[in-house]
Parts: structure tokens; C-alpha cells; sequence
């Protein structure tokens, strides 16, 4: 009587254990998956980011060389007439287009490429932290998916041994109920 009632008491222990470890919240396999995706998904976010930086930089180029090209000659004679200079084109032409050229780098060109180099920086920063948190959570998950399966199987043998493998069962049904 003594060793029924032994083993009635480690059943009922091991019962409440096990449904207590069972009870546990399980990360799906797929999460695994579907965090690598999610990691390729944010690579080609990033390439999209810079491809569309890259070309606002090549318009704005465009745009103000052309501006300088057209405007800018024009608006020297006009500073070199207002100012009283003389200015001899057929002479003085290489003159005014390096003059042209230096006003266009140090006004046009350097601004806008230190804002280029700004927000690329800025970009494959962020990008380096959002992919060093999500390589972070896909070894999580893959750990995590990889403890339930073990528990599962560990569980599994262990309520077989005890035989305890239907009580388990209706522990588990009643917790997932609450749960709901």
C-alpha cells in the first residue's frame, strides 16, 4: 500500500510539473524562417535607399551644373561689369571658367556632397543596428525552436515512463482553454 501510494504521489508530482513546464508558450519554427526573411527584406531596403540617394545626388549634380553652365558666366561678366572690370572674353574665357568652376565646387558641390555622405552614413548605420538586433532574434528564435522541440521529446518520454501521458494531455487541453 505504501509503495501505490509512493508511486501515486510521483505521478501526481510528476503531473504537475510536466503540465507546468507544458504550459509553456512555444515559438513556432516558421519565426525562424520568417526572421532570415525579414533579414534579406531589410537588405534590399537598404540597396533601395541608397540606389534612390544615388540618384537624387546624380539630379542635383545635373541640375546645378546646368545651372552653373548656363547662369553662371553671365552672372560674373555681370559682377566684373558691375564692379568696373573689364573683361576681355575672347582673353580672359579660361579665366572665367575655372573662376565658374571654383565658385561652383565651393558653393554647389561640396554641400551637396557632405549631404550625400550624411544621409549614406546615416543609412548603412541604421542598417547595421536593424540587422545586428534582427541576426540577434534569429539566434534567439533558433535556440528557442530548438529547447521546444527538445523539451517536447524529453516530455514526451518522460510522461510515457510515468504513464502519465493521458492526464498530461487533459492538463494541457484545460490549460490551452484558460489560456484562450
Amino acid at each position: 500500500m505504501q509503495k501505490s501510494m509512493r508511486t501515486g504521489l510521483y505521478r501526481a508530482v510528476a503531473v504537475v510539473c510536466l503540465a507546468a513546464v507544458v504550459g509553456c508558450a512555444e515559438v513556432p519554427p516558421e519565426s525562424v524562417t520568417a526572421s532570415e526573411q525579414l533579414g534579406k527584406n531589410l537588405e534590399i531596403l537598404r540597396e533601395n535607399n541608397l540606389r534612390v540617394l544615388d540618384e537624387w545626388y546624380n539630379l542635383s549634380v545635373d541640375y546645378w551644373t546646368e545651372k552653373v553652365g548656363r547662369e553662371g558666366p553671365d552672372k560674373i561678366l555681370q559682377k566684373a561689369r558691375a564692379d568696373g572690370i573689364t573683361f576681355n572674353p575672347d582673353e580672359d574665357y579660361r579665366d572665367l571658367v575655372e573662376q565658374v568652376l571654383k565658385q561652383y565646387r565651393a558653393q554647389f558641390l561640396g554641400p551637396l556632397d557632405a549631404a550625400y555622405r550624411s544621409y549614406r552614413d546615416s543609412i548603412n548605420a541604421d542598417y547595421a543596428l536593424t540587422m545586428n538586433g534582427n541576426a540577434r532574434l534569429t539566434a534567439l528564435l533558433r535556440s528557442v525552436v530548438k529547447v521546444d522541440a527538445e523539451r517536447a521529446a524529453l516530455l514526451g518520454s518522460i510522461a510515457t515512463e510515468l504513464k502519465v501521458k493521458d492526464d498530461l494531455g487533459r492538463i494541457r487541453d484545460k490549460l490551452e482553454k484558460i489560456a484562450k
